[in-house]
């Protein structure tokens, strides 16, 4: 992976001719290389720079920098580094107008920055990058959700919407699904959060509603472009991170959804809970987010107000 002449981001520079700055491609890079969430890449590209911190990587042969561990990185970096990949990433930026953001550029959701040392080295956008100021709550809960759950989504969504909240979730089947059609069927915006580049439609069932929200709201991620999705768990840090309130309606007591709020309450976020049938699996989480962890028990649309 060793450069000569030009460093690694000269060389994207001149290769892509792209108009981003060496940070930006840097940032790129390593959104790119190091799995999402990584405290340890997020503690050295803070701490020295995005740029610094690749050439450390690149070139460097010592096993620290700035009193960082750097085996780890350097592991995960030599399974997913290519020159490839960061040319197609830089280049599928540029060609398909998609929006990249960082905590230099304006429209950059500065709530992601309370995650710290895991928060994304860059975020690319389809749609309204606005929409990320305009009262983000996250709507959430089980795949496998219930004929009250849905009844109770639709409306709890619907009554968000309606009262100027943008509807945040993670687009998986269930009630993420219902609560963004809600929200679309009022034609208020909504953003989903993707496990995989914006450029890659999951769960593939979906597709037609992911489109619509790509015209009218926003798809996000933290993953360059032409990326799979496979990171759903560190995905579900990032719609808890997005969002200034966090309310799951359904929830077994193993799935994400319960990971996604109590994330947001390590972050100091309002977290709310729809209470359900204590005989019921799908009630299960709800009902521990209200008894062990705080969460607000949401009946009325008007408790989404106290998170």
């Amino acid at each position: 992976m060793a450069q000569t002449n030009r460093t690694l981001v000269e060389a994207l520079q001149h290769t892509t001719n792209t108009h981003h700055s060496a940070n930006t491609v840097a940032r790129i890079v390593w959104a790119g290389i190091a799995n999402p969430g990584d405290t340890l890449a997020g503690a050295l590209t803070q701490t020295v720079g995005h740029e610094y911190a690749l050439e450390i990587l690149l070139n460097s042969t010592g096993d620290f920098a700035a009193g960082i561990p750097l085996t780890h990185i350097r592991k995960v970096a030599s399974e997913r580094f290519s020159v490839k990949n960061a040319v197609r990433a830089i280049n599928a930026t540029q060609r398909k107008g998609y929006t990249l953001l960082t905590p230099e550029r304006a429209g950059w959701p500065e709530l992601v920055e309370g995650l710290g040392f895991a928060m994304p080295h860059a975020l690319w956008v389809r749609g309204d990058t606005t929409l990320f100021n305009r009262g983000p709550v996250t709507v959430t809960g089980s795949r496998a959700c219930t004929t009250y759950g849905r009844h109770v989504c639709l409306e709890l969504a619907s009554g968000l919407a309606q009262r100027g909240y943008t509807i945040v979730t993670g687009a998986s089947y269930g009630i993420d699904t219902y609560a963004a059609r809600a929200a679309l069927a009022l034609d208020c915006p909504t953003i989903a959060v993707l496990a995989g580049g914006v450029d890659q439609f999951y769960p593939t069932g979906n597709q037609l509603m992911l489109s619509r929200i790509a015209k009218t709201g926003a798809l996000v991620s933290e993953l360059p472009p032409g990326t799979p999705p496979a990171r759903f768990q560190q995905r579900n840090r990032l719609t808890a991170a997005l969002a200034e309130k966090t309310i799951v309606i359904e929830a077994e007591d193993t799935v994400g959804a319960l990971s996604t709020a109590l994330i947001a309450k390590e972050l100091g976020r309002g977290i709310g809970a729809v209470p359900g049938m204590i005989i019921s699996p799908q009630s299960v989480g709800c009902n521990t987010l209200i008894r062990n962890h705080g969460a607000v028990p949401i009946t009325t649309i008007t408790d989404a107000d106290w998170l």
